[in-house]
């Protein structure tokens, strides 16, 4: 092979490498103008980008309580199952309906949908999630199964006899600028079999509200509110009247026989201060652990005090009968007959006006 015939061959390989590099984006280009073409399709390919560019995404959002798993009160958390619930319009996704069809469905990675976060999960598992749904109007809906831990501040000041409101706070990941939240209410209920022990489902409340945390923006927050009331008849049976019953015996001490003045009523008075105590902790499990006074410690404290104080009535009794002042002690005995009901409902009164009323 000559020079020149080696000069032709590598001109015609350079040309042939430069035209597929002009041509081949021609093609392209062209392959994606025509109408048929599915890359011209915007159902086929739709934008990740919201739907409204320069105003803010509506998006409904809907909570179905289903079930619970149970409540900590230590932790001030629940557990719950239940499903989210959400629906905006993105027109870029209308369509003509063919014959039967009603509705198209999508994966996530398809098209924009809003990033939502529970604020207040410690932790959360999703069960089930279903494909984004579109029906020939653009309306996109999305709904998804999940188990969360909730943490919920409780104030348990009235326990036993006190009602909680637990929290299920809904936030996106962008701001009021972009996405908007409401509260979809016919989608916002709690099944029937919702169960919750030692409580009883009351409602469900919802509303939007806006925040600032210490971020740059102002995040539009869907907050659910599960209200719930304790049934304290675990604690008046198992708690409340065993302490009523061993105040009563520390009473009752002061009404022996007179012949019984003197070391027989302190020992049952001691006896039942020592089974107060025990009794106590006894039930320590299943008390709320919170660092101020409750109903409960009240009501205790108050049984605990008078039956202290009969303890100190008997022995000052005690001590009058060693001084030779008989008469004395009888009318201490006597006073103390009668006083100890009367502090106790007057002691009672005040509970209920300071921590029930």
């Amino acid at each position: 092979m000559t020079r020149k015939q080696q000069r032709l061959g590598w001109s015609i390989l350079v040309s042939l490498v430069l035209s597929s590099w002009w041509i081949a984006p021609s093609i392209g280009a062209i392959a994606a103008s025509q109408p048929g073409s599915p890359k011209a399709s915007s159902l086929s390919t739709p934008t990740l980008q919201p739907p409204h560019p320069l105003q803010p995404t509506k998006v409904r959002v809907g909570f179905i309580l289903i079930d619970f798993v149970g409540i900590n009160q230590i932790a001030q958390s629940y557990t719950m199952q239940g499903y989210l619930l959400l629906q905006w319009q993105d027109k870029r996704l209308a369509f003509q309906p063919q014959k039967g069809e009603k509705i198209r469905r999508f994966d996530k990675e398809e098209i924009w949908s809003p990033s939502l976060h529970i604020w207040n999960a410690q932790d959360f598992k999703l069960i089930h999630e279903s494909p984004l749904k579109v029906d020939p109007d653009g309306n996109v809906s999305y709904s998804q199964r999940f188990q969360a831990t909730l943490s919920s501040p409780m104030n348990l000041q009235n326990f036993p006899f006190d009602q909680q409101n637990l929290k299920l706070i809904i936030y996106p990941e962008d701001g009021v600028e972009e996405i908007k939240l409401m509260v979809d209410r016919p989608s916002t209920y709690f099944e029937q079999q919702a169960f919750l022990p030692e409580w009883s489902l009351r409602n469900l409340q919802s509303k939007v509200t806006g925040v600032q945390p210490p971020f740059d923006h102002t995040y539009s927050i869907a907050m659910f509110t599960i209200v719930i009331d304790r049934e304290p008849g675990f604690y008046i049976w198992k708690a409340f009247l065993p302490l009523l019953l061993i105040t009563v015996l520390a009473w009752l001490s002061f009404w022996m026989p007179s012949v019984a003045v003197g070391p027989g009523p302190l020992s049952v008075s001691v006896g039942a201060l020592l089974t107060s105590t025990t009794f106590i902790f006894t039930i320590l499990n299943a008390l709320p652990r919170v660092t101020y006074l409750t109903f409960f410690d009240g009501f205790f404290l108050l049984c605990y005090i008078l039956i202290f104080a009969s303890n100190i009535v008997h022995i000052f009794i005690f001590y009058l009968l060693h001084q030779k002042k008989d008469e004395t002690a009888l009318q201490v005995r006597r006073f103390f007959q009668w006083s100890p009901p009367l502090i106790f409902g007057l002691g009672s009164a005040c509970l209920v006006l300071a921590f029930v009323l």
